[in-house]
């Protein structure tokens, strides 16, 4: 027993190394996507003590380092748990986060961007990670992702506008008139263009 506790504490050490690694490279992607100017605003933050920097995922759940393995002061062994995989969830927004939601969806037309989000909130309480599990998990179910952006930059529409035809008609004119169309326009017009009715 005491072996297979060594084991499952072995594995959970390399697992968060393995996670900190993977997030290491998403928030050097996601710095590289900000551009010269998303940079610049990050860099003038940090200057005057706003470090608008995303923090870590194990920064932001400090309870995950409580949760790991102790040992017992009484010496008995301690049960072990079963690793399991994801669990369903429903989650419910806060209202910052709420607020910040919505400023982006009148902003862009219904398009929630979530990097967008996020410089709305202009906090580093928050990931990007974070906000989209927030949209994705939503307790009243009122938001759907965009799969084919998930790499490119991840996006968000809420459920009722991609079943209005109207709405979709006017995004797909917003985003073919867009002065500069980058990837993500193209392959959100691909999507908006591929819904049936």
């Amino acid at each position: 027993p005491r072996e297979i506790e060594d084991e499952q504490i072995a594995l959970s050490r390399a697992i968060r190394d393995w996670e900190a690694e993977i997030e290491k490279e998403r928030l050097r992607k996601e710095r590289a996507r900000l551009g010269i100017w998303g940079r610049f605003v990050l860099f003038l933050k940090s200057l005057f003590g706003m470090d608008a920097s995303p923090r870590r995922r194990s920064e932001d759940h400090p309870d995950e380092e409580e949760s790991a393995p102790r040992k017992r002061r009484n010496g008995k062994p301690r049960k072990t748990g079963v690793l399991v995989g994801p669990r369903e969830r429903e989650v419910t927004i806060p209202a910052k986060v709420q607020k910040a939601i919505d400023y982006v969806d009148r902003n862009f037309k219904g398009i929630i961007w979530i990097d967008e989000v996020l410089l709305t909130l202009g906090t580093v309480k928050y990931t990007a990670d974070q906000i989209g599990d927030y949209l994705y998990y939503d307790k009243q179910n009122r938001y759907i992702e965009v799969k084919p952006l998930i790499n490119i930059r991840r996006v968000f529409l809420r459920r009722e506008n991609e079943g209005d035809p109207r709405w979709v008609q006017a995004t797909i004119d917003y985003l073919e008139n867009v002065a500069q169309p980058r990837e993500e326009h193209s392959e959100l017009l691909r999507h908006l263009r591929a819904i049936d009715y």
